[in-house]
């Protein structure tokens, strides 16, 4: 199972078998399901296909560079450049 706590509300989300049972305001029970099953995606996959995940990176980049966390925020961007290449701009 994956259960895991909503890093913004502390709310625990809940897996079983049959899929999530619990959720919260920032991770709704269907969105959690979806969320976990993109999780088999690479990287690139998902910033390529779920543009939600490249605002989210990006936005984590902010946070990231407002802490002071450059080598995390530097890595972060990485990863959004190694899927934009080859993309046509």
């Amino acid at each position: 199972m994956s259960n895991f706590k909503c890093e913004k509300c502390g709310t625990v989300c809940y897996d079983t078998p049959n899929g999530y049972i619990t959720g919260c305001e920032h991770y709704p029970e269907d969105a959690v399901d979806k969320i976990i099953k993109s999780l088999d995606l690479t990287v690139t996959e998902r910033i390529n296909t779920q543009p939600e995940f490249r605002r989210e990176i990006l936005r984590q980049v902010v946070e990231r560079v407002e802490s002071d966390d450059l080598f995390v925020a530097i890595k972060m961007l990485e990863q959004v450049l190694e899927a934009d290449e080859g993309v046509d701009k």
